[in-house]
Parts: structure tokens; C-alpha cells; sequence
């Protein structure tokens, strides 16, 4: 694993106020990155979604369902998951 990717979460809470309150929180996970590749980026723009990376973690347990990722500054939303056989996980994301 050469990079470093940062796994977004988001809660919702109602306060004592009756506000709705997020809370995001960040976990730090070592990755692998990969580009996608021309045919599924083409067949995702179909659907109006721009496919940027695949990232690769060595352990599916290092995720636990975030839907964003910080890599390099820009935020990527989650669309799609891959369990591999070896134990690893691969996110592949797109441009928010």
C-alpha cells in the first residue's frame, strides 16, 4: 500500500434544542490507487456519474460503510464496493 486515503462518515443527531446536528468523522487507511478504466467510465457517464479513482485497501475491515473519501484535498463520493478474494476492498469513487 503506497498512499493514504481518508474515509468520511457522517452522523445525524437531534440535540436538546430540537436541531439537527452532523458530525463527520475522518479514519485514516493505507490504499493502494488504481484508475478506472475507460469502458466503466464511459458506461458510469451514462448515468451522469464521473468515475475518477479505485482505491485499494489491503483489509475489507478497515471499511465500514463511509460514503465519502479525501484523497489529495478533493472529497470523492463512494459508488461502488468490491470484496476481493485476498481479504482487500476495493472503493471505487467519483467527483462530488
Amino acid at each position: 500500500m503506497d498512499d493514504v486515503i481518508d474515509l468520511i462518515s457522517s452522523t445525524k443527531t437531534v440535540n436538546a434544542l430540537g436541531d439537527t446536528v452532523e458530525t463527520t468523522t475522518e479514519k485514516t487507511v493505507f490504499v493502494q490507487v488504481q484508475s478506472v478504466g475507460a469502458k466503466l467510465k464511459y458506461e458510469a457517464l451514462s448515468f451522469g456519474l464521473k468515475l475518477v479513482w479505485k482505491f485499494i485497501l489491503a483489509d475489507y475491515l478497515d471499511y465500514s460503510g463511509e460514503e465519502q473519501v479525501r484523497y489529495e484535498g478533493s472529497v470523492y463520493q463512494v459508488t461502488d464496493t468490491f470484496r476481493r478474494q485476498d481479504g482487500g476492498l476495493e472503493l471505487t469513487v467519483a467527483r462530488c
